[in-house]
């Protein structure tokens, strides 16, 4: 899938649909864009980069390079569905993608499955895993915001999601070890990943398999200039000077002198990382807090931890290289792995939403299906209202699917919860029903395309297995059985877990 062909096309239709609102004589149109769903993504991407430096992906991709078969696809969904609750499910498939990838991808058709199994594993536990919390995908976040007035919190909204969610999680265990356990692709077919030497290793290989320490390289980066110009300084003083025997003392000190001043700025960063580790564990541990107690906006929340982390490598900068330079790391983390299409995707999104919803039309739909039912907390009601979130989050996506609903009709704590959650586990239904779907077969494409590019012995890398009608066929069945229990949870159980 083209990354820009979705953000490009809902900004184009916002474009149009606004110019025709204007043109018809309407000057006061709101924007509909929900400011604090795009701090929570600008926000979480930021915390996800120092996340990889702090050395998580390469210990992720370590760890499941030891493990095959059945037991591979279980880790890979536990990894996934707990990292999702608190870094977002789209940023969990973005840095985990290429690691899940390195761990499966070996030559021949068996093993392609399985490499696919694990793929869709990776994305449907992120989609599932992020129900648990507010700040798990950008649909709770807003279900949070619009659910206020009916008492939905980070805490409350936890409490409620918890036993469907993990209860989603052991079925989709179960039914993918079972899926592995039945296709034809044996685990006597594959070969365990640490057993394996890749027979293409080659010097090019480094930037696609090695994990790059970035903050490593930004203290590099910010000291390299500074040894440049000491080098150039001690070359121009051995070629003006006549080189003696006596002068050979004062050479070998000045040799003495930099490789002490090498040493010591190893031992600074090598600090700088470890204590960049516990920083991340800190700054987390204090947003679960005052998401969960003090009720904080999640999206400000997330660009508050962010900006302290921005702080911390500014401080770990000067320390090391004794050089301010916050201009060169605002600029670099806001180039490396900001997923600005994804952004943009959303604010096309809002803005589109507003103008649909502007004709009264969803209005109109919603009243007809629902309007003939006492309550939508349970039996028929609910039934309609989850059918109604399964269809419509995989035609015009969930985020625009729970604006619409936010602005056509009022629900309770419980009707929202249930919202946001079917709206979550119906994304694992279709391909395009989540962009965390859309986003790990674009990085499992770009991988390929890497192998192909450093590929030596003629085989074709190119041709990608996590296609729709694929996805559908593993994935659609399993989401249908999620639902139903959800379903069974919320009509009959949820009354007890409401605080």
């Amino acid at each position: 899938p083209n990354p820009m062909g979705r953000p490009a096309a809902a900004l184009t239709g916002a474009a149009l649909t606004t110019t025709l609102v204007y043109i018809a004589g309407c000057r006061d149109i709101p924007s509909g864009i929900h400011m604090d769903t795009l701090a929570l993504l600008l926000g979480l991407m930021i915390i996800a980069q120092y996340v990889e430096m702090a050395g998580l992906v390469s210990m992720v991709t370590n760890y499941l390079k030891r493990y095959s078969g059945a037991g591979l696809i279980i880790r890979i969904i536990l990894i996934s569905g707990i990292l999702a609750p608190f870094l977002m499910n789209d940023t969990v498939c973005i840095f985990l993608t290429r690691s899940v990838s390195k761990a499966t991808h070996f030559p021949g058709k068996d093993t392609q499955k399985i490499e696919i199994l694990a793929l869709i594993s990776l994305a449907s536990a992120a989609n599932i895993g992020s129900a648990l919390t507010t700040i798990g995908n950008p649909q709770n976040s807003l279900v949070q915001e619009f659910g206020k007035e009916s008492g939905v919190t980070a805490g409350s909204f936890f409490v409620m999601s918890i036993l469907p969610t993990f209860l989603a999680l052991g079925v989709t265990i179960v039914y993918l070890v079972l899926l592995l356990k039945w296709s034809k692709a044996k685990p006597s077919t594959y070969i365990p990943s640490a057993a394996v030497k890749d027979n293409n290793e080659n010097p090019k290989m480094s930037h696609v398999d090695a994990t790059v320490d970035v903050l490593e390289i930004s203290l590099q980066d910010h000291s390299s200039n500074v040894k440049t110009q000491e080098d150039a300084a001690l070359k121009v003083d051995i070629n003006e000077s006549e080189i003696s025997p006596k002068d050979t003392s004062r050479e070998d000190s000045t040799v003495t002198e930099s490789k002490d001043e090498d040493r010591k700025r190893e031992q600074k960063e090598k600090l700088c990382l470890r204590t960049l580790k516990i920083g991340i564990i800190l700054i987390l541990s204090c947003m679960i807090v005052s998401l969960m107690l003090l009720n904080s906006s999640p999206g400000w929340t997330a660009i508050v931890g962010a900006v302290a982390l921005l702080n911390y490598e500014a401080v770990a900068v000067i320390y090391v290289t004794k050089s301010y330079c916050y201009q060169d790391i605002l600029s670099k983390r806001f180039t490396n792995d900001i997923d600005w299409p994804l952004l943009i995707l959303f604010i096309g999104q809002f803005i589109l939403v507003a103008r649909l919803t502007d004709t009264g039309y969803p209005q109109y739909i919603l009243d007809t299906m629902l309007g003939s039912f006492p309550t939508v907390e349970h039996g028929a009601g609910l039934a309609v209202l989850m059918i109604i979130v399964v269809i419509g989050s995989n035609i015009i996506s969930n985020v625009p699917l729970i604006v619409l609903i936010h602005n056509s009709m009022t629900l309770s704590f419980t009707s929202w919860v249930a919202v946001a959650w079917f709206s979550t586990i119906a994304g694992n239904l279709t391909i395009i029903g989540s962009a965390a779907n859309l986003i790990v077969a674009s990085q499992y494409q770009g991988f390929l395309l890497d192998k192909q590019e450093l590929s030596q012995d003629g085989d074709d890398y190119r041709q990608s297995g996590f296609t729709t009608l694929a996805h559908a066929k593993i994935n659609a069945p399993v989401t249908i059985l999620n639902c139903c229990l959800g379903y069974l949870y919320f009509n009959y159980l949820a009354q007890y877990f409401v605080i």
